[in-house]
């Protein structure tokens, strides 16, 4: 409407709140107004447009203005299906990828919902679009060459030992603080936190008889149980249901029930059931020790926290968190290998230089693990792999000044095969060849990879491997003297790797094991419930008995005597 030289114009905002337009303080009308020769921009009771007066050459000039500063503003959103890529993956270590996509994108926002499954993107039209495009294309790349996706959240079983109870017949702990090499080898700036006997509890030792109290307790139970075709006889003891949602749970490792194996049990057949398929399922063991923080004045609780009162202890971040610390103390190694290679009757069958360079695809947001060979000065490649699915967690507590015993059941898919993962790993090792390990994996190593790529860490081993076995439900460990599992079915041969760590952070020491017959097992397993019915062993080895409860109950005499021992 225009009168006596001047006219008015309605600006419709698209959704944008008025104050947007207008400015902090009206900063931004007295932009406008400046530019487009003085205009008046009014709000007014409508709804959802802005009001602009003066003469039509500057309303026409004010009104473009507007507009284009209105569809800048505009906000869009759209929501991406993860497509069973984990939320964790989405957003990266500390934030880094979603940051990185907001940048590439020019300003979008990822609102990552992992009980949905999906991501909300939003911001500008153009931003979110790329946003998409971008994300889009690292849920493809992980559907390819990442671990494939999971159907349920990790569960995590602690069995409280002797060493952590104490002698009091209640099941009870109490948190001790710590602060020394193992954790300080986590990075966390928090107030570190052990399990120790309460106050009254006494005690203190090793393991005890608990591996052969359990193994006695739960004979009888195997992989087939669990729910893989050709189930056992029903004769066989009925095991609990399972506890629904408790991702956390802990157990009295003295007198311990079938909840821990049966999880252990369900874990195996369901990472082996999962689509799409994992190509290799493995148990992996890690000496170290277990911390706990933000506690919530639990650790001011010196008579000790009831069993009862910790399960899902560690589940929920809000409540308190825990941090496992591969690191064992150097002055603990020494001592290790002289027990390994005297009464613990170990053999040291293999050493060797090693290491791992971890690097991440940027736009793909792909993690490609480049395992080298460095034996006589040169680089090898051994494989490329991607990140492990990590499926189940149980960890056996000693007391506060024991190691604890750590055991992985993780999914991985077989070496990659993927054109830029074999692209990444020959420039590596070609690097590591011409200019040496120490500058491929030191402070410039982003000059050595392709465009898009960084080195998220490097790990150089010097690595000792032993070999031996466990008696199960025995007091002592003997070496092995031939394979298999021995007349009585309770010997288990077992390897561990002593392995001095160089990384960025400074040197450490870490122990792993792994067990041969276990991974058959689960080798099998895994045949069988992705529909091939193989069976090996001798035609029995998924419906062996006590599987789970085997597994368990090596965990704790190996650790048992070890502890007795340091």
């Amino acid at each position: 409407m225009a009168s006596h030289g001047r006219c008015e114009a309605w600006v419709e905002l698209n959704g944008l709140h008025p104050g947007a337009v207008i400015g902090k303080g009206g900063a931004n009308a007295k932009r406008i107004s400046q530019l487009s020769g003085g205009v008046q921009l009014d709000l007014e009771a409508r709804e959802g447009a802005v009001l602009v007066r003066g003469s039509p050459a500057a309303v026409a000039s004010a009104a473009q203005l507007l507009r284009a500063q209105i569809d800048a503003m505009r906000v869009s959103e759209q929501w991406v299906e993860l497509g069973g890529m984990p939320a964790g993956a989405v957003i990266g270590r500390g934030g880094a990828n979603v940051a990185w996509i907001r940048e590439q994108s020019g300003g979008a926002l990822l609102d990552v919902q992992a009980r949905k499954g999906a991501v909300l993107v939003h911001g500008r039209p153009a931003a979110v679009a790329s946003a998409v495009q971008l994300l889009r294309a690292q849920i493809e790349a992980h559907a390819r060459l990442g671990s494939p996706a999971y159907p349920q959240p990790l569960r995590v079983d602690y069995l409280l030992t002797r060493g952590a109870l104490g002698a009091q017949q209640q099941p009870a702990v109490a948190f001790r603080y710590r602060d020394d090499e193992a954790a300080r080898a986590t990075g966390r700036s928090e107030r570190l936190y052990v399990v120790a006997p309460p106050a009254h509890g006494g005690g203190g030792g090793g393991g005890g008889s608990a591996g052969e109290d359990l193994s006695d307790l739960l004979a009888g139970m195997s992989l087939r149980q669990a729910g893989v075709r050709g189930a056992g006889s029903a004769k066989q003891p009925p095991l609990p249901p399972a506890v629904e949602d408790d991702r956390v749970r802990w157990h009295d490792a003295r007198a311990l029930g079938p909840a821990a194996a049966r999880a252990l049990l369900e874990a195996a057949h369901v990472a082996a059931c999962s689509s799409p398929s994992f190509d290799q399922l493995k148990i992996r063991l890690n000496l170290g020790k277990q911390f706990f923080f933000n506690l919530g004045g639990l650790e001011r609780r010196t008579e000790g926290v009831p069993l009862r009162e910790l399960q899902g202890l560690g589940a929920d971040p809000a409540r308190s968190q825990s941090v496992f610390s591969n690191c064992v103390p150097g002055a603990t190694i020494p001592r290790i290998t002289a027990w390994l290679a005297g009464r613990g009757g170990f053999a040291l069958v293999d050493s060797k230089e090693a290491a791992t360079l971890h690097v991440i695809d940027r736009p793909l947001n792909v993690h490609y693990a480049v395992a080298l060979n460095l034996e006589g000065g040169a680089a090898s490649l051994r494989k490329v792999k991607s990140s492990a699915t990590k499926c189940h967690f149980v960890g056996l507590l000693g007391g506060p000044s024991q190691l604890d015993l750590r055991l992985k059941l993780i999914g991985q898919r077989r070496d990659m095969q993927d054109s830029a993962a074999q692209a990444v790993a020959d420039r590596i090792v070609e690097r590591c060849n011409t200019l040496g390990y120490d500058a491929v994996a030191g402070p410039n190593s982003a000059s050595h990879l392709p465009p898009g790529m960084y080195l998220d860490k490097a790990r150089r081993k010097s690595k000792e491997v032993y070999e031996g076995a466990v008696n199960i439900g025995c007091a002592t460990t003997q070496a092995a003297s031939s394979s298999g599992s021995g007349g009585s079915g309770r010997t288990l041969r077992i390897k561990l790797s002593v392995n001095a760590i160089q990384e960025a952070s400074g040197e450490h020491h870490e122990v792993t094991g792994t067990v041969s017959a276990w991974d058959e097992e689960l080798r099998q397993l895994l045949l069988a419930g992705g529909g091939g019915g193989r069976r090996g062993g001798g035609g029995d080895s998924l419906a062996g008995a006590g599987w789970a409860c085997g597994v368990l109950a090596a965990l704790q005499t190996f650790a048992a005597d070890l502890n007795d021992q340091l």
